[in-house]
């Protein structure tokens, strides 16, 4: 059954008796889901997530983060939301609220960097996390398959039809610059790194992949880690490299070795560890800087209506220059 937002949201709370009396408004959430916040009289809050889906796109957001939650509630952190509510059939997801602020980019400090490296390490601290099903969105499991990931990224940048020439132009343009410097960097990584080394398979993670400031919340000095649809297992090093090269959050780099020490004083790291850390970072912003252009792309029209709850949706250039700036940083 179809429902129009409202109404959806309408019917989720009046068939779920604990909300009886609860109202709700939409509030800011990410480019490929809905977020509400929903609340009663008394105080009481929670936060209600509706996930965008396709047939396009196989993977059960709403399934691959509540996995995770549920995965992770051993560490006996209260660092991450509580499922309340898991509804498969309305794709929603009702989650406990949490009560914080998100950090300025010129306000992270090396504490805060440290809780993010032990949120990893203590989500890693268990031997049978080899065994959870999920993998990341985009996994890596070998420096091969990072630079499978990145050509499919590329090969994808197919612009949309209804965008303004002017802008058009210019994508088009940047769309030459990245395959130009993507060419470059898959030369330096087969310099880098044996035939072997390149197709060796490397130890996988638990990761929450979309790890950054802008989806964590502080309060009182202690963070709080949310927004776990792309998790799974992983490499770590596309943990560390997405962690700072990710524009969402721009992390100062001063903070990159303290990040990457503390992983490694708790987790067992390959020993190419650094290296692949060190020779594929301009690749990761090869990546990113693709990745910011889905804004674009022919495929992504139907997630950013679903987000925006717009047909007009307008498309403006500010992902271009982000882009654009990324790729030339």
């Amino acid at each position: 059954m179809k429902y129009n937002p409202e109404d959806k949201i309408n019917f989720f709370i009046s068939k779920t008796p604990s909300l009886n009396g609860f109202n709700f408004e939409k509030i800011e959430g990410g480019k490929n889901n809905k977020a509400y916040l929903v609340w009663n009289k008394l105080g009481k809050k929670y936060f209600l997530k509706e996930y965008f889906s396709s047939k396009d796109d196989k993977r059960s957001r709403l399934n691959i983060e509540c996995d995770f939650l549920e995965f992770i509630k051993k560490t006996k952190k209260i660092n991450f939301p509580k499922i309340i509510i898991k509804d498969e059939s309305l794709n929603l997801a009702l989650f406990s609220f949490i009560d914080g602020k998100k950090i300025s980019t010129n306000k992270i400090t090396d504490e805060h960097v440290h809780q993010v490296a032990d949120f990893i390490i203590s989500i890693n601290s268990y031997p049978d996390n080899i065994n959870f099903s999920n993998m990341a969105s985009d996994y890596n499991y070998s420096i091969q398959s990072f630079i499978e990931t990145v050509d499919s990224r590329v090969k994808k940048l197919s612009f949309a039809t209804n965008i303004d020439l002017k802008l058009k132009n210019k994508l088009i343009a940047l769309k030459k610059k990245i395959i130009k410097l993507w060419d470059i960097e898959k030369i330096n990584i087969n310099n880098e790194f044996s035939h072997s080394e390149i197709k060796t398979k490397i130890p996988l993670f638990l990761s929450p992949s979309d790890i950054g400031f802008h989806n964590i919340l502080m309060n009182n000095g202690k963070l709080f880690f949310f927004d776990f649809e792309y998790s799974g297992l992983d490499d770590l090093v596309k943990l560390v490299n997405d962690f700072f090269t990710c524009p969402s959050a721009k992390i100062p780099f001063k903070f990159k070795q303290k990040f990457i020490s503390r992983l490694m004083s708790s987790l067992t790291t390959d020993n190419l560890f650094m290296r692949r850390i060190n020779a594929l970072e301009r690749s990761y912003k090869i990546k990113w800087s693709c990745i910011l252009l889905n804004e674009y792309l022919i495929h992504s029209k139907d997630r950013r209506i679903f987000s925006k709850d717009k047909h007009d949706y307008n498309l403006s250039s500010d992902q271009y220059y982000r882009s654009h700036d990324l790729l030339l940083s």
